[in-house]
């Protein structure tokens, strides 16, 4: 049986940025912790309702360094991509430093 836990987002609208990729992942690997995950349970980010107006590499920088706090933590990363992650397939792919997809419903 395969475990996983996601870190859901902020209301649709929110705005990515490495600040709060860096205060969200770190609060994601804490939170692990704290309910007994054992190191290497994969955490996925959910990333979905960006605002619309939100640059490529501010999404970019947001999963990047929100997988960087996680992994410190021991855990897997993974990105959960729902309606309106603010990237393209291509750009989630060859921009972001995490193995695990998980796609929800929705057609790029």
């Amino acid at each position: 049986m395969a475990l996983f836990v996601v870190q859901h987002p902020l209301k649709p609208g929110w705005v990515p940025t490495a600040k709060l990729g860096h205060t969200f992942g770190a609060n994601a690997a804490a939170y692990a912790g704290d309910a007994g995950l054992p190191g290497g349970v994969n955490v996925f980010l959910d990333l979905e309702g960006v605002k619309g107006s939100t640059s490529e590499s501010d999404v970019i920088d947001f999963c990047n360094v929100w997988f960087a706090e996680v992994e410190s933590g021991g855990y897997e990363t993974g990105v959960y991509v729902g309606a309106a992650p603010g990237l393209t397939a291509d750009r989630l792919y060859w921009d972001l430093k995490t193995k695990h997809y998980w796609k929800g419903g929705i057609k790029f």
